[in-house]
């Protein structure tokens, strides 16, 4: 039964807005380009050039007020909650944000992703909102792979990120790309340069709030979509406090 025994996401370090969990499996053959390879062990990308997930979030019961401070390339910043972000070994290849929509009690939540088509081209994209506190929602992350980059020199790869209700009602879906752009220019130390395989998620504290409950992630696929290249319910691992949550 869903919820009966979750993944919390706790931001618990204030040393910390970085990656505070993670949901990554080494035998799941990580997905990319061709020259893709993963971050820490360089890896190549030999399941193919797609890679799909689907994960369960529930939101925090009430409204959480965000104390985020700093900018982030193409993303709202008030109201950010956290981000999922596929990748590996921390190098993160997309991005998907969680906010609360006006960062009052009042607000509801909402969800961003972005699309860097190059670096002055990088827009935040809205892929639902109205959402409720405290109830799941199931997010369908698709990202197709495509070698190299456009001839003008924009990201070419296809980022599907669509939210459903528990009833599977599509709450709103946005196309967008990954972080090919900024990988390809060898930013945020990203060596050698080039694109990063995708194997996995990091979990990205936003709200700066000392043991702020973020939600809970449950009924895990990714995965390449093939029969020998996925995984269901990944292990969690990271700096922020994992907690079983029990009814």
């Amino acid at each position: 039964m869903m919820g009966s025994q979750s993944m919390e996401i706790r931001y618990t370090d204030p040393a910390y807005h970085f990656t505070i969990d993670a949901l990554r499996a080494p035998y799941v053959d990580p997905s990319g380009e061709t020259t893709s390879i993963t971050s820490v062990s360089h890896t190549p990308a030999s399941a193919g050039n797609r890679f799909y997930a689907y994960m369960w979030f529930r939101f925090p019961d009430s409204p959480v007020i965000s104390q985020a401070v700093g900018a982030e390339p193409g993303m709202p910043n008030a109201g950010a909650l956290m981000a999922i972000q596929p990748g590996s070994d921390g190098d993160r290849q997309a991005w998907i944000q969680l906010v609360n929509d006006d960062n009052t009690i009042n607000g509801k939540p909402a969800v961003f992703t972005d699309a860097a088509h190059n670096l002055s081209n990088w827009p935040d994209l809205l892929v639902a909102s109205g959402l409720s506190w405290g109830q799941w929602y199931r997010f369908d992350i698709d990202i197709q792979s495509i070698d190299g980059l456009q001839t003008n020199g924009d990201a070419n790869d296809i980022l599907t990120v669509t939210v459903r209700d528990s009833g599977l009602n599509v709450m709103g879906s946005t196309l967008a790309t990954t972080w090919e752009v900024p990988r390809w220019l060898g930013m945020w130390g990203t060596s050698p340069a080039g694109p990063r395989a995708l194997n996995g998620f990091d979990f990205r504290s936003r709200t700066r709030n000392i043991d702020q409950l973020m939600g809970y992630v449950d009924l895990t696929w990714y995965g390449n979509p093939e029969p020998t290249s996925m995984i269901l319910l990944a292990g969690a691992a990271g700096l922020g406090a994992l907690r079983r949550r029990r009814p």
